[in-house]
């Protein structure tokens, strides 16, 4: 599984701040049609709370000739939204938790509860993702996301068989293991076209 990408307040783009009336916002910062399309991962771990502002949050990590794996993550509340693949992961798996963590309890990466609850994104982080149907692997070419695989898989995210995080983690780990890449992005990848980690 591939590991998340860690970053810095100093790494960050801080000119937004944001409210925390729904979460995640859409990836997507500039409209394709002008040629300069640009995602953001907005995961806990690439935020930090916004200066003089009370429950709201800033950053974000820009994807923009991404290196690593993406996922495009699709819910059933609203539009689907590009994070980092182990950034998906970690969300998807909190929002299992029915129990109310301890206050500096590291539940994303070593964001703590109480880093969240500062930014105001607690509870709302882990519910958000409850809602959450369906997850894409793939990598980000010109700005636009591909699906890595053979036949365009999604793996599905079913409740009633996913019932916990470990469930949920033997899903996608079988997901990774039975799904075959493009031979085009294999191509591009050998040759140094394509430059991935994973």
């Amino acid at each position: 599984m591939p590991e998340t990408t860690s970053t810095t307040p100093s790494s960050l783009d801080t000119k937004e701040s944001h409210q925390t009336t729904s979460f995640p916002p859409d990836s997507l910062t500039v409209d394709p049609s002008t040629g300069q399309s640009k995602h953001k991962c907005y995961c806990a771990m690439h935020l930090i709370p916004s200066i003089g502002g009370k429950s709201s949050w800033e950053g974000g990590l820009p994807m923009t000739n991404f290196r690593g794996a993406t996922a495009r993550v699709r819910f059933s509340d609203r539009e689907s939204t590009l994070l980092e693949e182990g950034c998906a992961g970690s969300a998807i798996k909190l929002s299992f938790r029915s129990d109310e963590p301890e206050d500096y309890e590291e539940v994303i990466g070593e964001v703590t509860k109480s880093d969240l609850e500062v930014m105001g994104l607690w509870p709302a982080y882990r519910d958000s993702f409850k809602t959450v149907t369906g997850v894409e692997t793939g990598v980000l070419v010109d700005g636009e996301f591909v699906n890595a695989f053979q036949g365009d898989p999604i793996l599905e995210i079913d409740r009633t068989r996913m019932v916990d995080r470990d469930t949920y983690h033997a899903a996608h780990y079988e997901f990774w293991m039975t799904n075959v890449w493009k031979e085009e992005l294999l191509e591009q990848k050998e040759s140094g076209e394509l430059e991935l980690w994973w």
